[in-house]
């Protein structure tokens, strides 16, 4: 922390200007010119030179970090017949509740992590031609691009096989290198669930033709969170 040096002091026995005295106590463009230095800048050689220690009841609350969560504790089914067939197509991807957060950052973070955990599982299958529920991590409103997963079919001649179900447990951070700035921020797992084609070789051999198949798609979500450090 720099020393602090008003560019104002007031006179004893006059009166005291209010926005003078505001500009003391608070300016944030000029803060080595006012108290707004102690606002979360008091360094180690700061610390090192005081005889008493500052204690977490001396600092204010959220000063230092923060962070948010959501969850949900219910089954959210969806329809794959309400997605539109391809899964490149804008506005494909759907926000999964619970599993999706707006928040506020008060100053900008030295780090932020975004965690999160949810199940999958569909009722689609035989053969189809690629995945059939895509899921995606959405922050602002772009794409990160090196968090994604995918959920195989789950049903074939023998039935619907559980070992297909998915969980996903993932985290991000943001790191100073390409921080988060102070303001409002959202982040989201967003999923894409297509139509599956029948591809057997009975069907094939009896000369049918392929036909598209509406399936469901099954989320549990256990939470998303966020939390910042300064």
């Amino acid at each position: 922390m720099a020393d602090i040096t008003f560019a104002t002091n007031p006179t004893d026995g006059a009166l005291v200007d209010p926005a003078q005295l505001n500009d003391n106590t608070y300016k944030p463009a000029t803060p080595t010119a006012s108290f707004a230095e102690l606002n979360g800048l008091v360094s180690k050689a700061n610390m090192d030179t005081l005889a008493w220690k500052l204690r977490s009841g001396l600092i204010r609350n959220r000063s230092c970090g923060g962070g948010k969560m959501v969850g949900s504790t219910m089954n959210l089914d969806y329809l794959s017949v309400l997605n539109p067939d391809d899964g490149d197509t804008e506005g494909a991807y759907i926000p999964v509740p619970g599993c999706s957060l707006n928040f506020y950052l008060p100053r900008d973070p030295t780090v932020c992590w975004l965690t999160w955990q949810l199940t999958s599982a569909v009722d689609m299958g035989d053969l189809v031609n690629e995945p059939v529920t895509k899921f995606r991590l959405y922050v602002d409103g772009a794409r990160v691009s090196e968090h994604s997963r995918q959920q195989p079919p789950a049903v074939y001649a023998s039935g619907r096989h559980v070992f297909t179900d998915r969980i996903w447990s993932g985290s991000h951070m943001y790191p100073a290198s390409a921080p988060m700035t102070q303001g409002w921020h959202n982040a989201t797992i967003m999923y894409w669930a297509g139509s599956y084609e029948i591809r057997n070789a009975a069907e094939v051999a009896a000369g049918n033709t392929d036909e598209d198949f509406g399936g469901m798609c099954r989320f549990r979500v256990k939470n998303m969170k966020m939390f910042w450090l300064r």
